[in-house]
């Protein structure tokens, strides 16, 4: 199989086993031409400093991208612009293709322009693929080469008085095209003292002054010179043109003249009848003397438009200054403007005679001029009505033309005209008459009588109707059948026309329907029960809806008139019939699908149903649910039912409640039959709350993509999608500035149809990498935005290139030092990858061999190949990919007879450590024993030492690292014949292992028995792995930073030694060590606490081991994170394991933490978690009964308060005498006792007997009995 490339194969037969072979050479030519190609540009931005010419070439390929080898027609077409072809200076010229590419030289014109070039080929009749193609060549004005002086005219200027000189230049090319906004500089530059002025557009005067040319090359200014017979005026005029390169000057000289002018005349005549923008041709001359005398050259005479919109021919503006010539007079051309009238030109010479003098011109319209003529009716048109029609005529400037003859015409039937009976008066208007029977838009137009070629552009009128004056009917005939209850399936209907049958339009005519027999009622504008007054639609059709009665086989008349009472005769009768509907029925959805609304919200709009019968009229249910509604997907109610009637339309409607988001489906269907219609409704979410992506946010593309695949989707916190929320896109980094670019606008989600997405369309740039974009929404919060990463790959292969490699020397018949190296890159320059490349050289002719003959290009585009030469002086190798630009290259290298030194036996890379010297010998060997010279190229690092000498380097690492250290070895040989030899090597610095922290940090750690403690250290270092050492073993899965001991698992009390060590998996030796002493601790099992009234709070502690424990201690703190502080007097020995113990010191209303501290034998103490125990305040006032009672000799006396309070608390006897006063003051809240011995306030006993225990708190009091026995 030959394949589809162009190009020359070998087949090599041989016979096996018999020494028989013969070889075949295959050529595959290239298939007819079928696709053209740009060969090189397309598209040309000249400047014209020179003579432009360029060379547009085509490549004409078959259908598989060979060059055609044999010659192609292509034909070059100038189709824009004022250039040439070579050779002959034609405008199209056919070339023939010469090894597939067709070329023409292109020479430009001289001016700024665009200019296109069509190239276009032909294959058996057809045009190529991509004929034809067009070249593009912009020419823009080259640098500046002239100033040409336009006023004055002359570089020697005589003046005789003190009066402003116009100076006028204009810039341009060396093709003389004009150049804008070029720096002209104005500098007078004598005399050198009292020197004149330049005078700016503001007023403003200078002597020296720099400004820009126009539009059209002019920079103008004023100069007011020192006039003086000794005094010369000398004004420079430049342009710079660049470095390197003089400028352009021009010199104005303006000198005093002796003779004076004394008298001015103007020659001219100074009364002109012109037309509208004519132009006056003015002389004036300047005399020497008050009368008679000699003309006076070089005077200067002022010339200034005072009335009128003209202009000066030497200035371009209302005003110029003219010197008078040789002949004494000065000239000037004055255009009067386009405004009819007066116009007035003042001339100044400043003379004592004659001057100042004007010109006075009558200025008179122009030819006529159609295009701004025109045509106009005066009043509304009505069919059958004659109406005014105006024709203005006018000249080009807008001024009306008197005394021409107009006739009208029409190319429309129904149109008649009065012709104007005068022509044209002062106004420029003449007046006819129109009349049309046909109503809608006529044409009228209008030609000179005289001259039928002077045409008035056509004006279109519309033509209203006449009055109503006929009915119509609109339909088949006025017969008509409804079902009972409904109405008709079409209203009936009538079209009003005036006299000429001409639509009478949108409520122009009133018909009345009049219901004369049948039970039902009319329907429509102004209407009742059996009247119905309707007004013409703008079709002239004036409608009206008929319900039937609920009787059926009744028969109907309905009578319709014009209502105007002038046409009492014109009517029209509609006659019917009502009935049952005719079965089956039909059921059809109206309105309300795709409806949007919110969950848990109604919508707005009901869902609507029509049921018609067989034959397609309205069914009307009587009363009895007709069409059922139900869900199908998504939950809601209807809230009018889901059972609901057909009214007088058939229409069956219900409005829904969404109790769900998403989308919605709805059922709608008639129970007895077999007829459905479908609704879909969606319930938009709740406030948007999160944007999330609708596509991948990494995708790749090819550079120059245009995307539409960066949506985001908001949503509510539901993940409903929530639409019509701004979604702004924004390109926050790319490879190349500029290159990309994202619509900043903001996007609303929704707007594509999808739900709740928003969809940005990104072009990517002409760089490969990564363009990231950011979606991000002002109504959402900060933290919900997306980022997109698009990752640009390259485009096709494009251009093919030598990289590096090329024109190098090296020994015959070997390896050069180097490889040849070549990179392909797309249109835009990127890298790109897996692009096989061949490479050959003829071994044959002495040119060596390539390492591969074929080779692909790595990711960064390059192709790398090694390259023996051959025995050549000079050798060749051949780099090919057809289809590339180029797609063959050529790398030449120069065979020495001298042996180039090799390196010998030196590594590719080496792995060493910080703090550790390194040694690295360099050898290399020559086959020719030349003495050889050693030396560190590049990448040298820092600290290291090279000795050239011994071609030894020492070195030691402070830091690890990757270093890549280039070197070479010379022969010292003179050029061409040295030799040497290059070579890298990558050192890779590994960091000495050191564990600079660890955790627990304490040496000796314990560990409650039912809890586990996690040990870890970090290491610094390069290739570290961890060993673990518990008790002597080590532990299994040990590589790794961290371990975690559980006590439950070891001995409890015991002690344990664990350590760690880190280590370079390459060098084991370069290690270091960390160990812990390990203890388990005593086994809490439970520890609560609670609050007992009278009591305070009750601890209770049980342990399930305490192996090395003495006792415990109980802590307290008010806060869980506040100082613990002990309340144990003694420690709590150790024994069974259950413990208890009593903190009476607590206060009602606060809440307490407390902790165990257990003590061992190796004097170290550990706490426990904190509990919390809260101390409630009593929930009423209390006095309890006293105990013992009876009593003696001592009883205790108990009460709760709920609140601080005064509080008093006292003793009676049975005679009600008060003995003891126990409390008599503020209490806090909480639970209080006292004691009482029997003594009274002054301390003596008192006898056995009865009493009484009154406290009053506040407004509460209680009393109670004690006896007390002695």
């Amino acid at each position: 199989t030959i394949g589809t490339k162009a190009k020359t194969d070998t087949l090599h037969m041989a016979a096996i086993g018999y020494d028989l072979t013969n070889d075949y050479f295959i050529i595959a030519e290239p298939g007819h031409p079928t696709r053209m190609t740009f060969e090189g540009d397309s598209l040309w931005q000249k400047t014209l400093n020179n003579t432009v010419e360029i060379t547009p070439k085509v490549r004409i390929v078959d259908a598989y991208d060979n060059t055609i080898s044999y010659p192609q027609p292509v034909k070059f077409q100038i189709t824009q612009g004022n250039s040439f072809l070579f050779p002959g200076t034609v405008q199209e010229m056919t070339q023939n293709s010469v090894n597939g590419v067709a070329q023409v030289s292109w020479q430009l014109g001289t001016t700024p322009q665009t200019h296109l070039l069509r190239a276009s080929s032909t294959y058996d009749g057809a045009a190529l693929a991509a004929s034809p193609l067009i070249f593009t060549a912009k020419t823009e004005a080259g640098a500046p080469e002239n100033i040409t002086r336009v006023q004055p005219d002359s570089n020697y200027v005589y003046a005789t008085a003190n009066q402003p000189l116009l100076l006028r230049v204009q810039v341009t090319d060396r093709s003389n095209n004009a150049i804008a906004n070029v720096p002209v500089n104005f500098v007078v530059q004598l005399p050198e003292s009292d020197k004149g002025v330049l005078i700016d557009a503001s007023g403003k005067e200078w002597t020296e002054i720099t400004i820009n040319s126009d539009g059209q090359g002019f920079a103008q200014l004023f100069f007011k010179p020192v006039i003086t017979t000794t005094v010369v005026n000398r004004v420079m005029i430049s342009v710079e043109r660049g470095p390197n390169l003089p400028a352009i000057k021009e010199w104005v000289h303006v000198f005093g003249e002796a003779p004076t002018a004394k008298r001015m005349q103007v020659l001219s005549s100074k009364q002109v009848t012109v037309p509208a923008n004519a132009n006056v041709a003015v002389q004036v001359a300047a005399y020497d003397a008050l009368s008679g005398g000699a003309r006076v050259p070089n005077h200067t005479i002022w010339f200034s438009i005072t009335k009128g919109d003209g202009r000066l021919q030497s200035s371009g503006s209302s005003t110029s200054t003219r010197p008078t010539n040789s002949n004494g007079v000065a000239e000037e051309a004055w255009n009067v403007g386009s405004t009819v009238g007066k116009a007035v030109l003042l001339i100044n010479g400043n003379t004592q005679v004659g001057s100042p003098d004007s010109i006075i011109a009558t200025v008179q319209p122009a030819a006529p001029f159609a295009d701004s003529s025109k045509l106009t009716v005066l009043n509304e048109m009505i069919a059958g009505v004659k109406s005014i029609v105006q024709l203005k005529l006018v000249d080009p400037y807008g001024n009306p033309v008197s005394g021409h003859q107009f006739t009208l015409t029409s190319p429309d039937q129904g149109v008649s005209f009065e012709q104007p009976s005068t022509p044209t008066g002062a106004d420029g208007a003449t007046y006819g008459a129109v009349t049309s029977t046909k109503a809608g838009p006529i044409r009228i137009a209008a030609q000179m009588t005289n001259d039928a070629s002077f045409r008035i552009p056509q004006i279109v009128v519309n033509v209203n109707h006449g009055a109503a004056a006929r009915l119509e009917l609109v339909g088949q005939n006025n017969q008509f059948v409804g079902n009972i209850g409904a109405l008709l399936k079409e209203p009936l209907a009538v079209r009003v026309t005036d006299s000429y049958a001409n639509t009478v339009g949108a409520r122009q005519a009133e018909v009345k329907f009049a219901l004369l027999n049948g039970g039902g009622s009319l329907e429509g504008e102004n209407a009742s029960k059996n009247n119905a007054f309707v007004r013409t639609d703008s079709l002239g059709i004036a409608r009206v809806q008929l319900v039937m009665g609920p009787q059926a086989n009744e028969a109907y008349l309905v009578e319709a008139s014009l209502s105007d009472p002038n046409a009492p005769s014109v009517k029209l009768t509609f006659i019917g019939q009502s009935r049952r509907p005719v079965l089956p029925l039909t059921l059809h959805k109206v309105s309300g699908d795709s409806l949007t609304g919110k969950i848990g919200e109604t919508l707005n709009e009901a869902f609507v149903t029509r049921v018609v019968d067989k034959e397609g009229l309205p069914v009307w249910s009587e009363n009895n649910p007709m069409v059922r509604f139900t869900p199908i997907i998504g939950a809601g109610e209807f809230v009018d039912g889901e059972f609901v009637n057909t009214d007088k339309y058939g229409a069956a409607a219900t409005r829904y409640k969404f109790f769900t988001g998403g989308t919605h489906s709805i059922k709608a269907f008639i129970p007895t039959g077999d007829t459905e219609v479908r609704f879909t409704a969606f319930a938009q979410a709740g406030a948007p709350s999160k944007m999330l992506p609708a596509e991948s946010t990494t995708q790749e593309f090819v550079v120059k993509s245009v995307l539409a695949s960066i949506k985001v989707m908001v949503t509510d916190a539901d993940g409903n999608p929530v639409n019509d929320i701004p979604v702004s896109f924004a390109l926050l980094s790319e490879p190349q500035q500029g290159g990309a670019f994202v619509d900043s606008a903001p996007i609303k989600t929704g707007v594509g149809g999808e739900p709740g997405i928003a969809t940005a369309i990104v072009t990517l740039g002409e760089k490969m990498g990564a363009y990231v974009v950011l979606a991000s929404s002002p109504n959402l919060a900060a933290t919900e935005k997306v980022h997109f990463t698009i990752n640009a790959t390259p485009a096709e292969a494009y251009y093919l290139s030598v990289h590096s490699g090329d024109q190098q020397f090296g020994t015959k018949n070997s390896r050069l030092v180097y490889p040849i190296i070549t990179r392909v890159t797309d249109e835009f320059m990127n890298p790109v990858p897996d692009v096989a490349l061949a490479f050959w050289a003829d071994a044959g002719q002495g040119h060596g061999q390539p390492m591969l003959s074929t080779v692909k290009t790595a990711e960064n585009g390059l192709a790398t190949n090694w390259w023996t030469i051959g025995n050549n002086d000079q050798n060749q190798m051949i780099v090919q990919k057809i289809g590339l630009r180029p797609s063959t290259l050529t790398v030449t290298a120069f065979g020495v007879a001298n042996n180039f030194p090799e390196f010998k036996s030196m590594p590719e890379s080496t792995a060493i450590f910080t703090k550790s010297e390194w040694v690295l010998p360099f050898y290399a060997e020559d086959k020719d024993n030349d003495p050889l010279t050693y030396q560190i190229t590049a990448g040298l690092p820092s600290g290291a030492a090279f000795d050239a000498q011994t071609a030894v380097l020492r070195w030691m690492p402070t830091q690890a690292g990757q270093w890549t250290m280039h070197y070479r070895v010379d022969d010292n040989k003179p050029a061409p014949q040295r030799g040497f030899d290059v070579d890298s090597l990558k050192i890779i610095v590994s960091t000495k292992i050191e564990i600079v922290s660890s955790y627990p940090q304490d040496n000796l750690i314990k560990i409650p028995y039912d809890e586990e403690q996690e040990f870890g250290v970090i290491a610094t270092g390069t290739n570290i792995r961890y060993k673990w050492v518990l008790n002597g073993t080590i532990v299994q899965n040990s590589n790794v930073s961290r371990y975690t001991i559980k006590a439950s698992d070891h001995p409890r009390g015991a002690l344990h030694s664990l350590t760690v060590t880190a280590y370079d998996a390459d060098n084991p030796l370069n290690a270091d060590l960390r160990s812990w002493g390990v203890r388990t601790k005593v086994e809490l099992t439970s520890f609560s606490g609670e609050a007992v009234p009278f009591r305070g709070v009750e601890l209770q502690w049980r342990t399930s081991h305490e192996d090395g424990n003495v006792g415990f201690d109980v802590l307290r703190a008010s806060s869980k994170s506040g100082e613990y502080t002990r309340i144990t007097t003694e420690l709590i020995t150790s024994n069974s394991g259950a413990y208890a113990h009593v903190d009476s010191s607590v206060v009602a209303g606060h809440t307490y933490y407390f902790k165990l501290e257990d003590f061992d034998i190796g004097g170290q103490r550990t706490q426990s978690e904190a509990i919390t125990v809260t101390v409630n305040s009593p929930q009423d006032f209390m006095l309890l009964q006293n105990y013992p009672n009876p009593f003696n000799p001592r009883t205790t006396v108990r009460f709760q308060l709920p609140q601080a309070v005064d509080t008093r608390m006292v003793i009676f006897n049975v005679n009600g005498q008060a003995v003891k006063t126990l409390i008599d003051g503020r209490k806090d809240a909480g639970y209080h006792e006292i004691h009482w011995s029997g003594q009274n306030n002054q301390g003596a006993q008192v006898s056995s007997g009865v009493y009484y225990i009154k406290m009053v708190a506040g407004d509460f009091q209680a009393t109670k009995k004690m006896v007390l026995i002695r």
